[in-house]
């Protein structure tokens, strides 16, 4: 079994760009924080903005944005290695190449890399 592919998304891969710093005219002077995700075109497609913890949860939240589509792409590979499996015609290359996947798509949402 094997769920077909439907992309209505950017294609990726997408990438965190460099965070940009604001100061804030709000009364507490929290400072604003872009990060920028964008397109292998070099288009913007997300942009993660916080006011709380900028230095830390926007560059966090940005690396999680981008690797969306790597993570799809990983979860595709792994429901299809897994429908394998059940059939009995997965070999130990289609079973690594699915590992290697979801482990990159983790790396990446996780900002390692």
């Amino acid at each position: 079994m094997s769920v077909p592919k439907k992309q209505g998304h950017t294609p990726g891969p997408w990438d965190v760009g460099n965070g940009i710093e604001q100061p804030s005219n709000r009364p507490n002077g929290r400072t604003r924080c872009f990060v920028p995700v964008f397109a292998q075109s070099g288009r913007e497609v997300a942009r993660s903005e916080l006011f709380t913890n900028p230095d830390v949860e926007a560059p966090a939240n940005a690396a999680l944005i981008a690797a969306a589509p790597d993570g799809l792409d990983a979860n595709h590979a792994a429901l299809t290695v897994l429908a394998m499996v059940a059939h009995g015609k997965a070999t130990p290359e289609h079973i690594a190449a699915a590992i290697a996947k979801l482990e990159a798509a983790i790396v990446k949402a996780e900002g390692r890399s």
